[in-house]
């Protein structure tokens, strides 16, 4: 089988992406908001974003399992808990499509697709660097913390320890991560004026067709339905 049939072409995650804002904030019930999830998941899934679709579940199952046991909180605390799992409820579809698009695009793949769509280069290399710079920060936050938890620096009980020795150095690496970065798409040759070549050359397939079609239905029904729905 091959392994990228079910990957979905860049300008095709942009395109849900953006579907997926309409539908947050069109007439429909909260059961279009639930359908555009659970469509976005099984994209995930296909793409073999296992871990993503995992923290996914466990988030909704969080926010469930408050919205159960909140009703035997005081007023103050449940109002805080509405306030805030309402946010979750509300913007987590977006998240999820803006996860389907980070965890399953390479950075040829998404230099790539912003050359089919004309996008001017100088907007083509700050977009790559942002694009690569939360997994770097990522990093370098597990090489910080595992770092000071060998030294005994840092354990349980003690936050401020924590911003002490882990946050402080990882915002002061911020802005070298960020240059390093810049430097990397650079000597690729990413900030050249000329048409480029590239390894992976993003096509529609498919399961574009598919999810684009299935994304157009979302937004239909959900344009279109009642406010009361």
């Amino acid at each position: 089988m091959d392994p990228n049939r079910f990957r979905l072409d860049p300008r095709t995650k942009l395109l849900l992406l953006v579907g997926m804002n309409v539908v947050i904030y069109s007439f429909g019930g909260a059961r279009y908001l639930y359908l555009g999830v659970a469509l976005g998941a099984a994209l995930m899934l296909a793409a073999g974003a296992v871990r993503a679709v995992a923290l996914l579940v466990a988030t909704y199952a969080v926010l469930v399992a408050g919205d159960a046991l909140v009703t035997f909180a005081p007023d103050p605390v449940a109002e805080a808990w509405n306030a805030l799992s309402l946010s979750f409820f509300v913007f987590l579809p977006t998240a999820v499509y803006a996860m389907l698009l980070v965890t399953t695009t390479t950075i040829t793949e998404a230099a790539a697709a912003l050359e089919k769509l004309r996008v001017p280069t100088l907007a083509i290399v700050p977009v790559l660097v942002l694009f690569r710079f939360v997994p770097a920060l990522i990093q370098d936050f597990r090489a910080i913390t595992s770092a000071m938890r060998l030294r005994g620096l840092i354990g349980r009980g003690n936050p401020f320890r924590m911003i002490e020795f882990v946050y402080v150095p990882l915002l002061l690496g911020v802005v070298r991560t960020g240059d390093q970065l810049t430097v990397a798409a650079l000597t690729r040759g990413l900030g050249l004026h000329r048409n480029r070549t590239f390894v992976t050359e993003p096509r529609f397939r498919g399961i574009d067709v598919v999810a684009i079609a299935a994304m157009a239905a979302l937004v239909v029904a959900a344009r279109l339905a009642p406010v009361d729905a």
